[in-house]
């Protein structure tokens, strides 16, 4: 049987300057990865896509809640993975 980790993806789509203050708020916090991707050259929107504990996905939910309470325009997307990636278990 294969070894994997169970984790939560977040992505969360947003302009860029907002997504810079979410990425800097994201890094602060016990991640296991972020990673950006930019949605189309023409586009000022990026993908922002954290690998976190199950543990830790509720107090992320909390803090980008924050933005949609103020009214910014973001999109944030919760999936269940298993992570097989042998050096990303070793961490």
């Amino acid at each position: 049987m294969v070894e994997t980790e169970a984790e939560k993806l977040v992505h969360v789509v947003s302009d860029d300057a907002l997504l810079d203050q979410i990425e800097s708020l994201v890094r602060s916090m016990p991640v296991r990865s972020v990673n950006r991707l930019k949605l189309a050259s023409e586009s000022n929107q990026s993908l922002l896509l954290v690998v976190i504990s199950a543990d830790g996905v509720q107090r992320l939910h909390n803090e980008l809640n924050v933005y949609l309470d103020n009214g910014d325009a973001i999109t944030v997307f919760t999936a269940n993975v298993d992570v097989l990636t042998p050096s990303y278990l070793a961490q």
